[in-house]
């Protein structure tokens, strides 16, 4: 009588980061939220507008400007409406250069 070794499977060790979990600056385990995509989006940026916010954060428009309105209130970031509602994300010290030449 032969018998036949099984080989017994083993288990792969999960190597791989959960996919609501992404690698932040190196460092493996850290979850990376939506909320923090968008303000660091807007940080890099400085001024970006919420669709390309969105776009960078690869969330959708809707979603960006829930969470702006978040940042806002926490001080985080600042968005202005222009005069055809495109809202415009802010980096909180942020400050748009002046065309205007001023005399010192």
């Amino acid at each position: 009588m032969i018998f036949i070794q099984k080989k017994k499977r083993q288990k792969k060790k999960n190597t791989s980061v959960s996919h609501f979990s992404e690698e932040a600056d190196g460092i493996k385990g850290i979850i990376i939220s939506d909320i923090d995509k968008l303000h660091k989006a807007v940080c890099i940026a400085t001024r970006i507008s919420l669709d390309n916010a969105a776009k960078a954060a690869g969330i959708s428009a809707a979603r960006a400007d829930e969470l702006a309105h978040i940042l806002e209130k926490k001080s985080l970031i600042k968005i202005h409406y222009g005069l055809l509602g495109r809202a415009m994300l802010y980096a909180k010290d942020y400050k748009e250069k002046s065309n205007l030449n001023t005399k010192k």
